[in-house]
């Protein structure tokens, strides 16, 4: 399978645009956080085009990402300093508009999102039983309105996908 999906990935890296999609999202309010208008390339190396993201403060990130008393880089956006963290809830204060930051970069998006649903199939197993069907449920950013159905994107950090009437299918990473 590895073999498989490097394949694949050279397929269709190239062609795929970038989009921030937030797996298992909990809210992100950045205190003193300036207003920006985010400029972001929806590919790296290739010229795919650019998306804006006007941002205000509050975000949504993978509760995976944040941990208190740590500094985070919001991809292609600012430094926070994670305070605390209560239920669902980060707090954070704006630290620093450097591009290189000491924390890790993590994708986000802003309260402006999309409810979005990712299918993936594989042989899964939990406690010695097969679950062929993983629904991971998410936020994608508002950008991804404009995705063609059975175009394939990758969600950074996350995979390659497909979209199938208004769902996406885990392809591969």
């Amino acid at each position: 399978m590895e073999i498989l999906e490097a394949i694949n990935r050279k397929l269709v890296d190239s062609k795929a645009k970038r989009y921030f999609f937030v797996p298992d999202p909990v809210k992100l309010i950045v205190k003193n956080a300036p207003e920006v208008t985010a400029k972001i390339r929806s590919h790296p190396t290739h010229d795919l085009g650019t998306r804006e993201v006007k941002t205000k403060g509050t975000f949504y990130v993978d509760k995976n990402d944040v941990k208190e008393s740590e500094e985070i880089r919001l991809k292609e956006l600012y430094n926070v300093f994670i305070d605390k963290i209560e239920d669902k809830t980060a707090y954070a204060t704006f630290s620093s508009m450097e591009m290189k930051g000491k924390g890790k970069k993590i994708q986000w998006v802003t309260e402006d999102h999309l409810k979005t649903r990712v299918i993936r199939s594989h042989g899964l197993l939990k406690d010695n039983e097969l679950i062929p069907l993983e629904i991971i449920d998410g936020l994608l950013e508002r950008e991804g309105e404009k995705i063609k159905e059975g175009e394939i994107v990758q969600f950074e950090r996350f995979g390659f996908c497909r979209k199938n009437e208004g769902i996406f299918c885990f392809t591969h990473r």
